[in-house]
């Protein structure tokens, strides 16, 4: 058989083989998210309610104010948003929460004690597939930005990276230190918001 021709078939299959591979790893990415995007809308409807009522106590000139409102114009769309706009969504209310604590006016609202008890139950039931998500995500984009899938990645429009879901400064810090977000630190965070005790859990973010 002549050489080109085997060259020829040899790139041809390359390609079907790197163009499948790519493909797969971004509905895996899709596949993944969809598991979470269920919780992450029931919490949107929580934090709707939250966000406008935080809107009434806040110092309009305030810069957790304008956060506050940028994040709930954010919501407007959610249903329609694309998954980076969604991810990016769910971090801003983690970090929401976060923040809040340096505000007794929004620690104040009682749709925030019971918000920052629903957060406890949400994250547990979506902790471990946000870690399949970011593992997928991580994975295909180093294949759409490592050579030579890149080159393909960029003919056959694999070229949008994903968000990871990521945690806030606030909240690494307070992980470091072994406070909120660890086992021993759910105490604090229900004593501080009113929250009563229970016997649950909270994973490692």
């Amino acid at each position: 058989m002549n050489p080109i021709i085997v060259i020829a078939i040899v790139v041809i299959l390359l390609v079907i083989f790197m163009y499948n591979n790519l493909n797969s790893s971004k509905q895996r990415v899709e596949k993944s998210f969809a598991t979470i995007d269920t919780y992450l809308q029931e919490r949107t409807v929580k934090m709707e309610g939250l966000l406008d009522q935080a809107l009434t106590v806040l110092d309009s000139e305030s810069e957790m104010y304008k956060q506050v409102s940028a994040m709930r114009s954010g919501f407007n769309g959610y249903q329609n948003a694309s998954i980076n706009d969604k991810v990016k969504l769910d971090n801003q209310m983690r970090n929401f929460y976060a923040a809040a604590e340096s505000y007794p006016q929004i620690k104040s609202i009682d749709l925030f004690k019971t918000a920052a008890q629903t957060l406890i139950k949400d994250e547990q039931q979506i902790g471990a597939a946000r870690r399949q998500y970011n593992t997928n995500v991580t994975s295909y984009n180093i294949k759409i930005t490592s050579f030579p899938t890149s080159i393909l990645a960029g003919m056959f429009g694999f070229n949008e990276k994903f968000e990871l879901f990521t945690l806030s400064e606030a909240k690494r810090e307070e992980m470091s230190s072994g406070s909120t977000y660890r086992t021993g630190g759910l105490d604090r965070v229900r004593s501080k918001n009113g929250i009563g005790q229970n016997n649950d859990s909270e994973p490692k973010a």
